[in-house]
This record gives C-alpha cells, sequence and structure tokens, in this order.
C-alpha cells in the first residue's frame, strides 16, 4: 500500500473538510433548552427584584392594595418572565390552609398597570377568575411546570 493520496481522494477530503466546517452543530428541538427568540439587538439580560412600595404585609381587614414601582432607565420588562412571589402565613390556629387554584395569582380581584405615572396599559377586573380560566386552558405539562414553579 501506498502512503501517497490520489488528487481525487485529496479533492474529496478537502470537500468534506469545508462541508463540515462550515455546518452548525445543532441538537433536536425536544433537547435544545436555550432561548428559542433572540436577537442581535438584545445585548444583556438581569435578574432584578422589586418590593412593594405600599406596604410590607397585608391582612384580610387591613391594607388590600399592592403597588410596584418598576422603573429602569436602561431596560424593558418582559412581561412574560414577570413572577409575583409572596408568602402566605396562616393566622388560625385550627386547620391547614389548602390551596384550592394552581397559583396564588387567583386570590387577586384586580390589576392594573400604569405606565409613565398615568397612562393606563392594561386593566383586568377579574384578573383572578381570567387567570385561572387561561391557567385551566394550558397543555398538562406546562400547566404542571407553572404550578412547580410557584
Amino acid at each position: 500500500m501506498s502512503n501517497v493520496l490520489s488528487t481525487g481522494m485529496v479533492k474529496q477530503v478537502m470537500s468534506l473538510e469545508t462541508h463540515i466546517a462550515g455546518s452548525e452543530d445543532r441538537l433536536l428541538d425536544s433537547l435544545h433548552i436555550g432561548s428559542r427568540n433572540s436577537a442581535s439587538y438584545i445585548t444583556a439580560r438581569r435578574a432584578v427584584t422589586f418590593h412593594p412600595s405600599s406596604a410590607a404585609s397585608w391582612k384580610p381587614q387591613g391594607v388590600r392594595l399592592l403597588r410596584f414601582n418598576l422603573a429602569d432607565q436602561s431596560g424593558w420588562l418582559d412581561g412574560s418572565t414577570l413572577r409575583l412571589a409572596f408568602t402566605i402565613t396562616n393566622t388560625r390556629e385550627e386547620g391547614a390552609l389548602t390551596p384550592v387554584v394552581d397559583s396564588p395569582a387567583s386570590m387577586l380581584r384586580r390589576v392594573r398597570i400604569v405606565a409613565n405615572g398615568g397612562a393606563v396599559v392594561e386593566d383586568v377586573e377579574e384578573y383572578g377568575r381570567t387567570y385561572q380560566m387561561f391557567s385551566e386552558m394550558l397543555p398538562a405539562q406546562k400547566r404542571f411546570n407553572n404550578v412547580t414553579e410557584g
């Protein structure tokens, strides 16, 4: 056997190397966990926490308004990534709290989103019912993920 390749074989090897170098490795869509929606104009992503500006705790007979000031001069808020997190404390001595809905968001009666100090962007009067109704219509796996996240 000769250690010298024919010129035809060299061209085929070069062509294959060129093809491999120009191709992109991709996972199956079901295994791909990265962001599907991205663009070159997205330069950063930050996780931030905003605390309520109205009160620190709420009781059934006390303050019933949650107000958050989400002012940030250097970025945009992606509403699909917004999460409201809070702790529910049982003030009764008898009986445990048993959730009857997927999320505490169903406890909210009304949600208003006001931008720039006065422009009403959204005003959902029966937010809890609306949230629960949309939650019921989600596919089972997405609903399970939402419940697990909460």
